[in-house]
């Protein structure tokens, strides 16, 4: 199907692990899924960008109850000699 199951586990989730999805869309790696903290639900989405054959980037966006996905982190990945 194209997809792959992931799962994901962290202190601070409510749930302790949460499954999530891995795709690939187009030159990417994208992975989608949900969490509850604090009784809050939240939505992600992260991004593997292959940017080179020496970089990287990697982008989260989160969504709160009620609001659309922003942008919460964006790192750059360099290969050095």
């Amino acid at each position: 199907a194209g997809q792959l199951k992931g799962i994901w586990c962290a202190a601070f989730n409510d749930e302790g692990c949460n499954a999530f999805t891995v795709a690939w869309e187009g030159g990417n790696i994208v992975m989608t899924g949900a969490w509850e903290s604090r009784g809050v639900r939240r939505l992600w989405r992260e991004v593997f960008s292959v940017d080179s054959d020496r970089s990287f980037t990697q982008t989260l966006w989160v969504a709160e109850p009620g609001q659309g996905l922003r942008q919460v982190s964006l790192v750059r990945g360099l290969r050095l000699k």
